[in-house]
């Protein structure tokens, strides 16, 4: 928590710092837009410059000064490194890159506390993944009037008023069918005209 709120208050304080390197030039810079200390992921802390490099001869006077690279765009930027970038590299370094290794390795260590719970873990998930189906079941068949079947060991299937369950929710009116099959036989065949609804009476 403490580095990140270093991080979030970076922009303010190298606003600052920007403030008072230009501030201790040796000779007035005559640029556009002064010169900012930024900080660059995995690179760290520059001196940037804008719109044109630092001149040999202004250089001179800059002993400190470390060209690193420059960066097309909208406005060409040229980043240096300087003695007040490298302390901040010293004492800040790459924080947010530390704020992201301190968050993997408190990630890392929460995984493997979680998982000396883990036979507890999935039989709970599995009670919870249970009650829900149960309770789904119970509300639709309320909502529906299902009803529960009465299971039997002989060769007998009766069912009264059956309904398709999906195919009674795409038309307005559905009537339910009585079925009747007992042992006379292992093949029933269902006769009639197309569209009587043979389909749907097998499917229920």
């Amino acid at each position: 928590d403490e580095l990140r709120m270093v991080y979030e208050g970076l922009p303010d304080f190298l606003e600052q710092v920007s403030a008072n390197e230009n501030a201790s030039f040796p000779f007035s810079l005559e640029c556009r837009k002064a010169p900012l200390i930024v900080y660059v992921h995995q690179i760290g802390y520059l001196m940037c410059f804008f719109d044109e490099k630092i001149s040999e001869a202004l250089l001179i006077g800059l002993q400190d000064f470390e060209f690193a690279f420059s960066e097309d765009g909208e406005e060409r930027r040229f980043y240096y490194h300087t003695q007040k970038t490298r302390e901040l590299d010293n004492l800040l370094g790459d924080i947010y890159h530390k704020i992201l290794d301190m968050e993997r390795a408190i990630i890392r260590d929460l995984v493997c506390r979680v998982l000396q719970f883990l036979p507890q873990l999935t039989k709970a998930v599995n009670f919870a993944a249970e009650l829900d189906c149960i309770l789904s079941l119970a509300i639709v068949a309320r909502q529906n009037n299902y009803v529960r079947p009465i299971l039997t060991e002989d060769s007998i299937l009766e069912i009264r008023n059956g309904r398709h369950a999906l195919q009674e929710m795409t038309v307005d009116t559905f009537v339910p069918n009585d079925t009747k099959i007992r042992s006379a036989g292992r093949i029933n065949i269902i006769t009639g005209p197309n569209y009587s609804g043979k389909s749907i009476y097998i499917k229920q």
